[in-house]
C-alpha cells in the first residue's frame, strides 16, 4: 500500500512539474511578443519565413472550401495526429507523422520518431492534454489549425499548428502561441 501511495506521489509531482513547464511556455510566449511590438515601433521587422501567422494567401478550410491536394492531405493527417493524441495514442500520432518529420514548438525543435515521442509522450500524453479544434485554414500547402489545449491538471494554452503533409503523413509542423 506504501509503494502504491508513492508512486501516486510521484505522479502528482511529474504532473505538476510539467504544468509549470506549459506556464513557463507561456510566460516566454509573451515576452517574445512583447519584443515583436517593440521591434515594430521602432520600424523594425521581426517577421520569419517560418512564421504561421496569417496571410493575405489563407483560405478558410471548412466544409466545400476550395483547397490544394497537399494542404488537404495536411488537414487530414493534423487532425489524425491530435485525434490520437486525445485518446493518449502513441503509437497512432507516430503513424500520423513521417519517419523524417519536424515539430517546432515555440523554437524547440523535435525531429523524427524519437522526437515525437519526447515531445507529444512526454509532454502532452502524459500531461492528459486534450486539444480543441477552434479554426482550421490554409496556406499553400500547409494546413493551419487553431487549438484551445488543456491538461487534465487544469493548465491551459492557445496556439496554432501551422503543418504540411507529405503521403498523407505529417513531415514539417510550427506551433505557435496565439
Amino acid at each position: 500500500m506504501e509503494l502504491a501511495g508513492r508512486a501516486s506521489a510521484i505522479a502528482r509531482e511529474v504532473l505538476h512539474q510539467k504544468e509549470i513547464v506549459l506556464i513557463s511556455r507561456m510566460a516566454l510566449a509573451v515576452a517574445t511578443s512583447l519584443i515583436t511590438l517593440a521591434m515594430a515601433a521602432c520600424g523594425e521587422s521581426p517577421s520569419s519565413p517560418a512564421d504561421p501567422s496569417p496571410a493575405a494567401t489563407e483560405q478558410p478550410a471548412g466544409e466545400g472550401a476550395q483547397q490544394p491536394d497537399a494542404a488537404r492531405d495536411a488537414v487530414a493527417a493534423l487532425r489524425r495526429f491530435t485525434g490520437a493524441a486525445n485518446r493518449g495514442d502513441l503509437e497512432a500520432v507516430l503513424a500520423a507523422t513521417a519517419r523524417d518529420v519536424r515539430f517546432d514548438s515555440e523554437g524547440r525543435i523535435f525531429s523524427g520518431e524519437a522526437g515525437i515521442r519526447e515531445f507529444i509522450g512526454g509532454e502532452v500524453i502524459a500531461a492528459g492534454g486534450r486539444y480543441r479544434e477552434l479554426s482550421v485554414r490554409t496556406r499553400g500547402a500547409r494546413a493551419v489549425v487553431e487549438y484551445d489545449f488543456r491538461t487534465s491538471g487544469g493548465a491551459r494554452e492557445h496556439f496554432t499548428y501551422a503543418c504540411s503533409a507529405r503521403r498523407g503523413r505529417l513531415t514539417d509542423c510550427i506551433g505557435r502561441y496565439v
